[in-house]
């Protein structure tokens, strides 16, 4: 833990002196510092499977906060079209230097939990109770993806990016918690019923027909729409449960599914039929093709984390507003808190006496950025969103927090047989990506309403055991 230690001391040095102008020199300093604390985390917490938490958000982190003031700014700042839009130059630096400071601080929290493999607890978990379950949760999965379909509108069916309705979106928050959980149980009791090693087919083998047509008719129905999110989560969490109970994924399996993984987000987000994109009349899948091929762009390798590198801009302005109004302790992350009891939104916005403009940093950055008319969004920055709430002292505690327990889920989930943990470290994997472009709290209720609903369905079945037991021992007392 010493160099993690000395490489977040140098990381506060560096920020202390940050320029207050852009300095491309300083810019690659901040990068360098930034390279090392992730390979040394990498090398260290990976065990010869790179498609773990820390790989997946880490490149994602740098495509996020480094790409742009590195390798853009100097050659062409306007290179992705929402660098138009105003912000201040001045705070490149400083802002780099910040997430800097958060990696390193990340990279210490991560350090912090030694590895071994020797977890005891102290209730008795026993895998195989779960899979009585699987086929509660896929009925309930099935159920909730039918609402959303019901709720979401003639516009999704014809394949319009974003174009879903609240009570949609309600729903297919629920069904994301429900689809997570039903392969988590499956792929979890799966391994521990196994006596042999299991083989891909094995892995496959696990679902049902009827369950696996669903989810393949899933993803490609949101990467139809250009929806990227809900697809993409429920792939890698897939791959997520591969990796952990199947086989590894080495290094060079890693970067050649990495690349074209990233090439299909790329020609999916070209292809989105908007409102206003002119192709409306050909919305099918040829209409798809045709809308990707036509509108992708590929100068440069950059281009495949265009998506990521857009929200650096989200950094420095929501710096630029905490610097000039101050932070505001919390109150743009508490809604995304409260959001795991639905509905307690509104009433700690009324409680708090704040508007729907400021119950978060990307509505905050939305606003500075379209105005209050807008009708699409900028998203945030990881690190901006903690720093309009506490500043740079909370970016290096909430990091160091971000670091610590998303490792624990990581050997947790490695090492013991407590599905809770595996389900918190699946889920987490499925956000790593999306993690450094999002609010610090936005994985928090995906997280939680799987692991309260798989104790809730326990709870219900035991207590439906313990009546069933109880009748039974009366009738035999009655009989005799």
């Amino acid at each position: 833990m010493i160099v993690e230690i000395i490489l977040l001391l140098v990381s506060i040095v560096i920020y202390m002196f940050a320029p207050g102008v852009y300095s491309y020199d300083y810019c690659v300093l901040t990068f360098v510092v930034f390279l090392v604390s992730s390979l040394w985390v990498i090398r260290k917490r990976s065990n010869g499977n790179y498609f773990n938490f820390h790989v997946l958000f880490l490149i994602s982190y740098f495509f996020v906060n480094f790409v742009y003031p590195v390798f853009l700014f100097p050659v062409d700042k306007y290179y992705f079209p929402v660098f138009n839009y105003d912000f201040n130059e001045n705070l490149i630096s400083k802002s780099t230097a910040l997430a800097m400071l958060g990696s390193s601080a990340y990279t210490l929290g991560a350090a912090m939990l030694r590895i071994k493999s020797d977890y005891t607890f102290e209730a008795n978990y026993r895998p195989m109770q779960f899979a009585r379950f699987t086929g509660i949760l896929k009925l309930l999965t099935y159920a909730f993806f039918g609402l959303f379909l019901a709720f979401v509108g003639r516009d999704f069916f014809s394949g319009i990016f974003n174009s879903g309705t609240s009570s949609s979106n309600y729903f297919l928050i629920g069904f994301q918690s429900l689809v997570a959980l039903t392969v988590t149980v499956v792929c979890y009791t799966g391994y521990y019923r196994s006596s042999e090693k299991i083989t891909f087919w094995k892995f496959v083998g696990q679902f049902d027909k009827v369950f696996l047509g669903f989810m393949f008719l899933f993803i490609l129905l949101f990467f139809f729409i250009g929806d990227r999110g809900p697809a993409l989560q429920v792939f890698l969490i897939l791959v997520t449960l591969y990796a952990v109970y199947v086989k590894k994924v080495k290094l060079k399996v890693f970067l050649l599914g990495a690349s074209l993984g990233m090439f299909l987000m790329l020609f999916i987000s070209s292809a989105r039929v908007t409102r206003t994109s002119g192709f409306n009349d050909s919305n099918s899948i040829g209409g798809f093709l045709e809308r990707g091929s036509s509108n992708m762009k590929f100068n440069s390798i950059f281009d495949l984390g265009m998506d990521l590198t857009m929200n650096n801009r989200n950094l420095y302005v929501a710096v630029d507003y905490a610097d000039k109004n101050g932070i505001n302790y919390g109150k743009t992350m508490i809604t995304q808190v409260v959001g795991i009891v639905p509905g307690l939104q509104p009433v700690v916005l009324s409680v708090l006496g704040m508007t729907e403009d400021e119950m978060s940093s990307g509505r905050i950055i939305n606003k500075l950025t379209i105005g209050d008319d807008a009708t699409w969004g900028v998203g945030t920055n990881l690190i901006g969103d903690i720093y309009l709430s506490f500043g740079v002292l909370g970016v290096v505690a909430f990091m160091l927090f971000f670091g610590y327990i998303h490792t624990r889920f990581q050997q947790k989930m490695l090492y013991s047989q407590d599905i809770n943990y595996v389900i918190a470290y699946v889920i987490s994997m499925s956000f790593a990506i999306y993690y450094p472009r999002a609010s610090y709290f936005s994985a928090f209720r995906n997280i939680l309403w799987p692991i309260i609903l798989l104790a809730i369905i326990r709870f219900m079945t035991y207590k439906r055991q313990r009546t069933t037991t109880k009748l039974i021992f009366h009738e035999d007392i009655s009989y005799q």
